[in-house]
């Protein structure tokens, strides 16, 4: 009986020695695979830049500039880089990084990050962090732009900011869809939004899905403006 177990446990020590003299490498060094914000990674976690791609930051990375960042849907060359720490979203040591600068963009940037409050807190005040924050499951949004409040300061967790696609939409009358993912105005049409581009009397630019739909918004709009 000694005989026949003994080269069995002599075969699981030497794995066990082999393991210890050469632990296997960490998952979550990789790097994620498709960092343009084109399609989903498979690989979870992956690092994309500063930040960790998992199941629940979404495994859309963009890491072309602004120093990477992770999203659940709307594929696209743009991005929102969470910033941490004593960090601000303009920072001169991150390329092409910016503000979130109105209520609208904040909650689709919280959306199609995959936050659990799309709906922001609307603020005006100097003891904030300017634009977009998250704080323990509160989205804010701080009117006060010039505010110099860090982004981890006063109960936040980190500012939403955004890179924005290097291409800006060709078509603003919404009389055709847009070939590909463009700025707006401060949106960025997506598949989520729909690529018609439109901006309609004195409003701001904003994204529909068909020239139906912005033909409604621009003789509401029209309509209200006219009776002031």
């Amino acid at each position: 009986m000694l005989a026949t177990t003994w080269p069995r446990h002599r075969t699981t020590l030497m794995c066990l020695l082999l393991l210890a003299a050469f632990p296997p490498l960490p998952v979550n060094g990789l790097d994620c695979v498709t960092t343009d914000g084109s399609k989903a990674n498979t690989i979870e976690p992956c690092t994309c830049g500063n930040e960790e791609c998992t199941t629940s930051t979404g495994l859309i990375c963009y890491s072309t500039s602004g120093g990477g960042s992770c999203r659940e849907n709307a594929p696209g060359p743009f991005g929102y880089p969470r910033s941490t720490n004593i960090k601000m979203c303009v920072d001169a040591n991150v390329d092409g990084r910016g503000l979130i600068l109105n209520i609208e963009a904040c909650e689709r940037a919280a959306s199609r990050l995959g936050l659990s409050d799309t709906k922001a807190t609307l603020y005006d005040r100097t003891d904030k962090p300017p634009g977009c924050s998250w704080s323990s499951g509160d989205l804010r949004f701080n009117l006060n732009v010039e505010s110099g409040v860090a982004c981890d300061q006063y109960g936040s967790r980190y500012c939403l900011c955004m890179v924005e696609p290097s291409t800006t939409c060709s078509v603003t009358d919404a009389s055709i869809a847009n070939d590909d993912v463009c700025l707006c105005g401060t949106s960025i049409c997506a598949s989520d939004t729909g690529l018609f581009c439109v901006r309609a009397f004195h409003t701001p630019f904003f994204c529909v899905f068909s020239s139906a739909l912005s033909s409604v918004f621009f003789y509401s709009f029209f309509f209200l403006f006219s009776r002031h």
